[in-house]
């Protein structure tokens, strides 16, 4: 099965191996980083390397710079255009330093992706792809969607719950067949004997089901700390801008010698960023120029939290019915795909607020991690003062002050609603109803409303009206259903890994064995790799 690796981590060398193994997985064409790419040779030779970055800007492999990809398939165009928006949208990820890419410039790059993609296949031979996680750069998901189109399988691990496991998946937009076949036969009463929780779940559903500081942790991975923090922090002063890059650039693992060699440019700086006066392949952008990026973003944040403040500071009426919706940090994937139009989180509140019941309203939290520092790689494309004046603009719309406790909204609303965020799943695990209006891992679990179009809200809000109670023995057994997949790991570097507490090599084999079982039910037919839509 000749196939495309997407992914530069080096657990996805042994991962690989594995699947050659198990699954006859051929990799013919890899991305990867400086780190990995001789060890990839020197195990899978012949095999097409091409540095991520370089993936990202559109500069093709070595092996293929001067072929000519041909002309522009229309029809491909008009097969894909209902994803057109979420790819210059998704673009946004590669404008947040200088806010300059235009959309004619997108267009360009997104034409140009699929003329190199399509050759890639055909050159390739390829019939499979292999992505970390769901695809979130526009060079991956178009070729996602290439793939998808083609019949191409596309094969994947979605994160959950550290505890509950990651889910093989081959589509982005749907419930994995495998989690959904394990829910069916938990719920089904032949199985009741098998329901009992191991003691990891159990645990789980203890803290999640107790106070909010006690699952902290768990949903918010290397926040915590910054997170508490945001209730009383007062704005920063430039000395606080300047330890707040240190740390990042710690996390980076960038030591002092590197970072000296880069801003004298005698080593190059790597970054997805688009600058200005030049195409996206030849952007290159500067060390110093990333630094003062940063700098500034810290600003940004603090004058952003300074704002939305000032918004919640007069208190909330908790008294009567209400919708609690919590926002999605972004940019990301949660959003971005995996949200498609309500990547614009205004419009989840307006088409709440259309349909909600005149005497009902709704509590609106910020995401935390939009004012954490160790989350400022992006600009202010999504967050700025206007984006908060417009909230507070809205009737029956109430602010909730950043330190409010997202389970105490939780247990008094009628149902809590965000863009596929994990407070859904926080709602549901309390019994409360919840809708995403995103594809997220739990859409298809008993108590969520998984909305893709209006009447799907119309339908969710005569269900609660109505008094929709929520069992959470059924959230259990889906949590069980994951869990019962058996693949504990993670995605991303090293401390992504050490967070889960797995090695690269534990690792490699639980992904590589849940890949496997997705590739056997697609090759039994039991599964299928549908076309996108």
């Amino acid at each position: 099965m000749k196939t495309i690796i997407c992914s530069a981590q080096p657990f996805f060398l042994d991962l690989v191996h594995r699947l050659r193994d198990s699954c006859g997985v051929v990799p013919v064409y890899w991305f990867t980083s400086p780190s990995v790419v001789v060890d990839i040779r020197a195990r899978f030779p012949g095999v097409i390397t091409h540095d991520y970055y370089a993936v990202i800007k559109g500069r093709p492999a070595p092996e293929f710079a001067d072929r000519d990809c041909g002309p522009l398939d229309w029809d491909l165009v008009e097969a894909l255009r209902e994803h057109e928006p979420i790819i210059i949208e998704m673009m946004n990820r590669n404008d947040a330093v200088y806010n300059r890419f235009t959309y004619n410039e997108r267009l360009d790059v997104y034409f140009g992706f699929l003329r190199y993609w399509s050759m890639v296949l055909d050159e390739c031979e390829v019939e499979a792809v292999i992505f970390e996680e769901e695809p979130h750069q526009a060079s991956d998901f178009i070729l996602y969607l290439l793939a998808k189109h083609r019949r191409v399988r596309t094969l994947f691990q979605i994160r959950t719950i550290s505890k509950l496991g990651m889910i093989p998946s081959s589509d982005i937009f749907e419930t994995s067949p495998l989690l959904l076949r394990e829910y069916d036969r938990l719920v089904n009463p032949a199985s009741r004997g098998e329901r009992a929780l191991p003691l990891s779940l159990q645990s789980y559903f203890d803290l999640i089901t107790s106070d909010y500081k006690s699952i902290l942790k768990e949903h918010l991975f290397d926040q915590v700390e910054a997170v508490e923090n945001l209730g009383g922090r007062r704005l920063g002063s430039l000395t606080q801008a300047l330890g707040e890059v240190r740390r990042t650039l710690t996390l980076r693992l960038v030591n002092a010698r590197v970072q000296i060699l880069m801003l004298l440019g005698l080593r190059p700086f790597e970054s997805d960023q688009k600058v200005p006066g030049r195409s996206f392949e030849e952007s290159r952008l500067d060390y110093l120029r990333f630094l003062l990026f940063r700098i500034k973003l810290h600003f940004i944040k603090k004058n952003n939290l300074k704002r939305y403040r000032a918004l919640s500071a007069k208190g909330l009426d908790l008294s009567g019915k209400f919708i609690f919706v919590g926002l999605q940090f972004q940019p990301e994937k949660s959003t971005c795909p995996l949200a498609r139009r309500f990547v614009h989180q205004l419009l989840i509140l307006e088409t709440l607020l259309k349909h909600l019941p005149d005497d009902w309203t709704i509590v609106v939290k910020e995401h935390p991690s939009q004012f954490v520092e160790s989350y400022s790689r992006y600009g202010d494309q999504y967050r700025a003062a206007p984006f908060y004046d417009r909230l507070a603009a809205m009737s029956r719309v109430q602010i909730a002050p950043i330190d409010a406790v997202p389970f105490d909204l939780i247990d008094r609303a009628q149902a809590v609603a965000s863009a596929g965020g994990t407070l859904c799943w926080e709602a549901i695990c309390r019994g409360k109803p919840a809708l995403t209006f995103a594809h997220c891992w739990f859409q298809s679990c008993h108590g969520v409303h998984h909305i893709r179009r209006e009447e799907d809200v119309l339908a969710a809000i005569k269900s609660i009206q109505a008094g929709e109670q929520v069992d959470v023995e059924l959230v259990r057994l889906f949590a069980l259903a994951v869990h019962n997949l058996d693949v504990p790991g993670a995605v991303g570097g090293p401390h992504n890994l050490e967070f889960i507490g797995v090695t690269p090599a534990e690792n490699a084999e639980n992904i590589a064995r849940g890949l496997a079982k997705l590739v056997e039910s697609l090759n039994a037919g039991d599964v299928t790799n549908d076309v996108v839509t």
